[in-house]
């Protein structure tokens, strides 16, 4: 038996998803998707995707989000009208960070837009330049969609499928599995984090990576969906890596989880040259840093909508490599003509190390928490001589007081441990750090 117009539109939409190799799907039900809730439930069952459902649009949007920049791609469906507006901020998430989420929205035809129709609004191009758009109305379109949803196809970016649906909404039959083409798998890198990681390792087994000139003292920056590149690049110049949670490089024996609190002493003051990979936007000091008229920023080219940089850059490079050193021998894997460089590890890296771990050293007590770092001397400038064991009262925000030292220490100006350093504290050590407003 013949299904209906819209049923085989459906089918095919979702068939060529499969091709691009989409098998994780959002489904948020309504009316007007029907046939496309239909086909992607008979495709589940098949085992060709994994399907997820999400009766609020917006979670549903942020959940296929979160599955394309993880690596999988990902496609949310939606159903006519106001439904289709609330996908808009998660589609303008993909936009700047360059991710290739799919919108497939059900629309009514065209015949009955500009009119009164029960859940009709305009969809064509409601997410405006943030979202490529494609207006389907017929299965002789469909042929298009293999090209147009190819990971490397255009820029990378959100993809609106618009599909007028009208008639029969409902399927005859199930979908036999048969008829259902089978997932491909993508041989390539899979969202816009991984090209650019894949092309910074072309580059640099290829030798096109621009090389970085040992002399300054360098920091690399680790912005948001930096990847890997960040942490090779700082292991292997030996240079302290500051990498924020979401930056997928907050790992290794270079990254500095609490980076924030060194930068604002003598020992930031001392960088000459950064090194910025990805998006940074968490913290302010690291804003202050890039900023700085003393500092030369380098950065690696993003993806995203707007990929300018927001601060003063010197120079910007698809991938850049670490200085040659004759000095080191070759690492396992690393590619041929290229050596790592600096002192082992590199006495910048050792600097901020050290003073990463005062506090361990200064107090009696072992510091079995990475962060905040065993290692401030106190937590004002790292430069005063204030030992972590000597304050023994610090009052509570809103007591009218601050941190006073025990009888017999050296004063100091120091401020008082932030609120969630003192819970940090008290959880870890108990006794450490004292109230005397209790």
């Amino acid at each position: 038996m013949t299904e209906p117009t819209a049923v085989r539109l459906a089918r095919g939409v979702v068939a060529a998803l499969l091709r691009a190799g989409i098998t994780e799907v959002v489904l948020a039900p309504g009316s007007r998707n029907a046939p496309l809730a239909f086909a992607v439930w008979d495709a589940a069952r098949a085992g060709r995707l994994r399907l997820h459902t999400r009766i609020d649009e917006r979670t549903a949007g942020f959940l296929a989000l979160g599955l394309t920049r993880v690596g999988a791609r990902a496609a949310v469906v939606c159903t006519s009208g106001t439904a289709v507006a609330n996908l808009h901020p998660a589609v303008l998430e993909a936009a700047h960070s360059g991710v290739p989420l799919v919108v497939v929205s059900a629309d009514r035809p065209a015949s009955l837009r500009g009119t009164g129709a029960s859940q009709t609004t305009d969809q064509v191009r409601m997410f405006g330049d943030a979202a490529a758009f494609v207006d389907l109305a017929a299965e002789a379109e469909l042929a298009a969609l293999d090209a147009l949803l190819a990971p490397a196809a255009g820029s990378p970016g959100p993809l609106q499928l618009n599909v007028q649906l009208s008639g029969t909404l409902v399927p005859v039959e199930p979908w036999p599995d048969s008829q259902i083409p089978v997932a491909a798998v993508p041989d390539g890198p899979r969202i816009a984090g991984s090209r650019a990681a894949d092309v910074y390792r072309a580059r640099l087994a290829e030798g096109s990576a621009h090389v970085l000139p040992a002399g300054p003292r360098t920091v690399v920056v680790a912005g948001d969906d930096a990847g890997p590149p960040a942490r090779i690049l700082a292991e292997a110049a030996g240079w302290p890596l500051l990498a924020e949670p979401s930056s997928g490089a907050r790992t290794g024996p270079n990254a500095l989880r609490c980076y924030r609190l060194l930068l604002d002493t003598e020992l930031g003051a001392q960088v000459e040259r950064v090194v910025v990979v990805g998006h940074p936007t968490l913290s302010r000091p690291i804003t202050r840093l890039v900023e700085r008229a003393d500092v030369e920023v380098v950065a690696v080219r993003h993806a995203g909508r707007w990929a300018a940089r927001p601060f003063p850059v010197a120079a910007e490079h698809d991938a850049v490599a670490a200085p040659v050193s004759p000095l080191l021998p070759m690492r396992p894997g690393w590619p041929p003509g290229r050596r790592p460089t600096g002192p082992r590890p590199a006495a910048s890296t050792r600097s901020w190390r050290r003073r990463a771990s005062r506090r361990r050293t200064t107090s009696p007590e072992p510091s079995p928490a990475p962060c905040p770092p065993a290692g401030f001397s106190s937590w004002g400038p790292p430069a005063r001589s204030v030992t972590s064991t000597s304050w023994a009262a610090c009052r509570r925000p809103g007591s009218g007081g601050s941190c006073s030292p025990t009888a017999g220490s050296p004063a100091s100006t120091a401020p008082c441990p932030p609120p969630s350093v003192r819970r940090w504290a008290a959880r870890t050590r108990p006794g450490r750090w004292r109230s005397s407003a209790t």
